[in-house]
């Protein structure tokens, strides 16, 4: 767009220009031929009335015969040839003195009594004028035609169009310059919009333009960073809905694999027993009384969730604790004895570790457990959020047969969460 304005506005302005002057120049030059027409008109004027002048006065002396007239018109025409003035003076009978020669040689021209004929010829590169006419007081016997140089005053129309030329394109270099430099300076913020607009276009959704000064520019800039604020605004709520729709199928998910029986009779528990909060997590606080546990548990650890093993209890992999798990007969058992297993994150961000994942689930089935809860923690993200719950109020976590908000939970069940063991695959 830059490009086109410029080259537009330089085309106009050259044919503006040149138009002009071709107006100008044309005006030049007719005034300046006109001017060596009246030159050339007075020349001839004054070497005709010499003239006549002279041949009068000849032909009132005695022996002022014509061919004394003649020879005193020989003697003239050379001294004005020596002067750098060409003549013919001629009669209507022929030519009695012939300074004229080659391109410009004799024309007999006899204008009407009282006038004169002038003609602008070119003659070997240069421009004359011909101007014929009867002398005066010869009575129409002689007549003079003199071939005026005027090409000084076409060299000064010339000069005068090749001076406005070069100052023309002087001028419009330099006015080209500055009009591309304008541009650029107009188109600034443009380029700075068209910039900003691929950026934000390509993922940078934080770009904006730096605002400088006041006027239409300022303005320009400000709008922009305006909606450049409320694209990030929707992408981020898009992104945060998106988020959360995904928390919320992954939970409902997890909820839906977990017998709804189990939770169901847990909740009414809670609520006929009339419990205080203190009374439904002290079993976690008297587990600090409690001494050692025959399954690897020692004195004062917390109690694991559940048929799950011990907290901190060293285990070889995933594959040992189902093995463990799946010894005992497990049909005897009330709701199958849940397993929980918490496995890392990136457990879940790959095709051949999502694999092996449904093959442990397989063998779990085979060797004959009934339940197994699998749950993707990040211990760093959970002791973030502990730190930082304001940034993590949707945070769902798994405790054992129920799930509920890591920022809401007791610290106790926090630091339950906080202590399993995470598997890799």
């Amino acid at each position: 767009m830059r490009f086109r304005a410029f080259s537009a506005s330089i085309v106009l302005f050259l044919l503006i220009y040149f138009s002009s002057l071709f107006v100008i120049s044309t005006d030049i030059l007719r005034g300046q031929l006109e001017s060596g027409k009246q030159q050339a008109l007075s020349a001839h004027y004054h070497i005709a009335s010499s003239f006549g002048r002279d041949i009068a006065a000849l032909s009132a002396r005695p022996g002022g015969t014509p061919e004394a007239v003649q020879a005193l018109l020989h003697q003239y025409g050379r001294n004005y040839l020596s002067g750098g003035t060409a003549l013919d003076v001629y009669t209507n009978e022929g030519i009695i003195v012939q300074n004229i020669h080659g391109d410009a040689a004799f024309a007999a021209l006899k204008p009407q009594a009282g006038q004169r004929d002038l003609r602008v010829e070119q003659i070997g590169g240069a421009h004359y004028a011909r101007v014929s006419g009867e002398i005066p007081g010869s009575g129409r016997t002689y007549f003079l035609q003199i071939l005026y140089d005027i090409s000084p005053y076409i060299d000064v129309w010339r000069g005068t169009v090749t001076t406005s030329v070069v100052t023309g394109v002087f001028f419009c270099s330099a006015l080209s310059v500055l009009f591309l430099l304008l541009l650029q300076w107009v188109f600034r913020p443009m380029r700075l919009v068209s910039a900003a607009s691929r950026q934000i276009a390509g993922g940078m959704y934080e770009r904006r333009i730096r605002v400088t000064g006041k006027g239409e520019h300022a303005e320009m800039a400000e709008s922009f960073n305006r909606m450049a604020d409320a694209v990030e605004s929707s992408i981020a709520e898009l992104a945060e809905h998106a988020r959360r729709r995904q928390e919320f199928a992954d939970n409902l998910a997890h909820e839906l694999r977990t017998p709804m029986t189990s939770i169901y009779g847990y909740a009414q528990y809670l609520r006929a027993a009339h419990l205080g909060e203190e009374e439904r997590i002290g079993h976690y606080q008297q587990a600090t009384d409690l001494g050692a546990t025959p399954d690897g548990r020692r004195a004062g650890e917390k109690i694991p969730a559940n048929y799950s093993p011990s907290l901190f209890f060293k285990q070889k992999g995933p594959m040992s604790v189902i093995k463990s798990f799946t010894k005992p007969d497990l049909t005897k058992t009330i709701n199958g004895g849940p397993l929980t297993l918490e496995f890392d994150q990136s457990v879940f961000r790959n095709e051949e570790s999502i694999e092996k994942l449904g093959m442990l689930v397989k063998t779990f089935i085979t060797l004959g457990g009934h339940q197994i809860q699998l749950n993707t923690v990040n211990r760093e993200k959970l002791l973030d959020a502990r730190k930082h719950p304001e940034n993590y109020r949707n945070l769902i976590v798994r405790v054992w047969g129920w799930s509920g908000y890591f920022v809401e939970l007791e610290e106790c069940y926090q630091d339950h969460v906080i202590s399993r063991i995470e598997f890799g695959l």
